[in-house]
Formats: C-alpha cells, sequence, structure tokens
C-alpha cells in the first residue's frame, strides 16, 4: 500500500488544493513571481499535511460535508509548509529542494527571502477566506513558533552540550506545531467536540515530532534520496540532533573530540566517518525505541475516531513516517 492509495478517499480535496494553491501562487502580473511560482508547483511535494487535515475532517464530519473551508486552510498550511523551507534554504545556503534547484540557489537569496514571504501572505489571504477565527488564531500562533523554533535552533548551532529537553523544544517548536494545527484545524472545520480537538492537537505534535525524529536521522544514515537534499546538510550546518546525541553519548572522549572538532569545522568527510561510528553503535535500537514511544501514543489519540478508511489512512501515515527511519536503521550504509 502506497501514499496515493491512502489518500483515495480524499482524491478530490487532495486535487483542489493542487488546483487552489496553483491559481492563488500565479495570480501575479510579475515576471519573476510567475516564474518562481511556477518552479515551486513544479516539484510540490507529498501535500501530506493537507492529506491529514482531509482524512481527521473526513472521519469527523462525514463524507458528504462541505469542504470548501477545509481545501482553503489545507492550502493555506502547505503554504505556510513551503514558506519555512524557502527560509530553510536561505539559512543552510541549499543547493537542492524536492529533488531540484532551491529557489536561493537559482535566484540568489534575497529573492528566495522575498518569495518566502509571498508564500506567507499568500496563505494569510486563504485563510482569511475562511473567516474562522479560532484557526486563524491558531494558525497565527504556529507562523510565531515557527520563527521562535528557527531562531532557537540557530542560537543552538554547535552547542553540542545541547540536552534532549532542549532539542525536543527546538523540533516542537520547528517542525509539530505546524502539524498540531493541521490535526486541530480538521477536527474544529468538522464541527468536533474539544475532546476530540484536544486529542487530534496531540496526535498532529507526535507526528511531528516523529517526522522530525527521522529526518534527523536519515540526515546522518541516509544518501539523501529519502530527504530529497542532500545528506549531512543538517549536520554541517550545525544543527544538533537526536541521534547524533545519541552518537557522542556513546562514544569515547577522544573520539568524540575529534568528531566535534570536524563538524565546527565543516569538514564532509566527517559524514563518512559518523555512518561508519553509527553502524557499529546502539544509535538505531535508541531512535527505534524513541520513535515507538511517540507512534504508540498517536495512535491512541486517533481511536477517539470512527473505525473508517479515513482513520485507517491517519494510522498508514503514522507507520509510513516512521518506516522512513526504521528501514534505513535496519540496513545501515
Amino acid at each position: 500500500m502506497n501514499l496515493s492509495t491512502i489518500f483515495n478517499p480524499v482524491k478530490n480535496e487532495m486535487a483542489a488544493v493542487e488546483t487552489l494553491i496553483a491559481d492563488y501562487y500565479k495570480d501575479t502580473q510579475i515576471p519573476v513571481v510567475q516564474d518562481m511560482s511556477t518552479h515551486l508547483l513544479s516539484s510540490a511535494g507529498k501535500r501530506v499535511r493537507a492529506a491529514i487535515l482531509f482524512l481527521i475532517f473526513r472521519s469527523l464530519a462525514g463524507a458528504n460535508a462541505d469542504p470548501t473551508n477545509v481545501i482553503r486552510i489545507a492550502g493555506a498550511i502547505e503554504s505556510i509548509h513551503l514558506a519555512s523551507l524557502i527560509h530553510d534554504d536561505i539559512i543552510d545556503e541549499a543547493d537542492q529542494r524536492r529533488g531540484q534547484a532551491s529557489l536561493q540557489s537559482k535566484w540568489g537569496p534575497h529573492s528566495a527571502l522575498v518569495m518566502g514571504v509571498y508564500i506567507y501572505s499568500i496563505s494569510l489571504k486563504m485563510i482569511s477566506d475562511v473567516g474562522n477565527m479560532a484557526i486563524l488564531d491558531r494558525i497565527s500562533d504556529v507562523v510565531k513558533q515557527l520563527c521562535e523554533g528557527e531562531l532557537l535552533q540557530l542560537s543552538e548551532r554547535y552547542q553540542f552540550d545541547l540536552s534532549i529537553a532542549e532539542y525536543l523544544q527546538v523540533i516542537e517548536g520547528k517542525t509539530a506545531v505546524l502539524f498540531d494545527a493541521t490535526a486541530y484545524a480538521g477536527a474544529t472545520l468538522a464541527g468536533a467536540d474539544n475532546d476530540k480537538q484536544k486529542a487530534m492537537a496531540r496526535f498532529g505534535t507526535l507526528l511531528g515530532i516523529i517526522f522530525q525524529i527521522t529526518d534527523d536521522y536519515l540526515d546522518l544514515f541516509s544518501d539523501g534520496e529519502s530527504l530529497n537534499k542532500d545528506a549531512g546538510q543538517d549536520l554541517l550546518s550545525g544543527e544538533i540532533t537526536l541521534p547524533f546525541l545519541y552518537l557522542l553519548d556513546g562514544l569515547p572522549k577522544d573520539t568524540s573530540t575529534s568528531i566535534k572538532s570536524r563538524v565546527l569545522g565543516k569538514d564532509p568527510t566527517v559524514l563518512t566517518s559518523i555512518q561508519e561510528l553509527l553502524s557499529a553503535s546502539t544509535v538505531a535500537e535508541q531512535t527505534r525505541i524513541t520513535i515507538k514511544r511517540y507512534l504508540d501514543e498517536a495512535k491512541e489519540q486517533l481511536s477517539i475516531l470512527n473505525d473508517d478508511s479515513y482513520r485507517k489512512g491517519l494510522y498508514f501515515i503514522l507507520d509510513k513516517v516512521a518506516e522512513r527511519c526504521f528501514s534505513s536503521v535496519l540496513s545501515p550504509t
């Protein structure tokens, strides 16, 4: 079973959000904005956040509920996510994103910066067109937290004594909050009660944490294909992640000192050394145990939904996200 099969119950909504996003992005007379929009739309990503929103909405509201406002909010959330990626690539000086040139490498960081703000402005327009103040408030707070999370991460770059609690604070701010808002919006637009809204928001937070931990693991363990960006990009930019903290904790002092020095010096050959150390370490098992704990709790939150194809889709997304890590963990390169 693949994502397209799981998305099938909401395929019409997924197609509609794609059309909506394209319409909003291309609503401009400025040639360079048109060109950059076309570039972004040519590699749109999986739209997992939109799918989560639709699946939760349908499970709670039913197959016949009007999805018009849900489609707009899905477009807004996907746009916020995209804008954050554009700005991430500027900060990281990344050359690639989603298998093609990043905006900052193709048009330069200044144009990419403004385009990211342009995409943020589009998301605000989409939300305002819905007119739901609770969702506007929640998503506005999310953008604030995304900025805070990114600034926190920047302030903690190359801080090898980062605690696990501090790491979790960073990833909740930079990744999990948007999943939280996505799931919350799905429940809210469905007219769900407060308990269901809280359960879905918690599900979103847990999914976001799982997603970021696996992303951080693959930054060290993969060849980059599963990330659609260069392997080791985050580490060499100074991002201290959970798998790297696990690795450092288990190394002899002299080896740990050497690895830290090479990372600080942005030595590209350090990635090979780290992968060799990972293969001989317990980091794989530690990562699996951590992810499994979050995975189990996330599935508990979904038990509040009806046992239907929509809930099954959400279970599958959870397993699929975790599987990205487990498959690489089990067969280290």
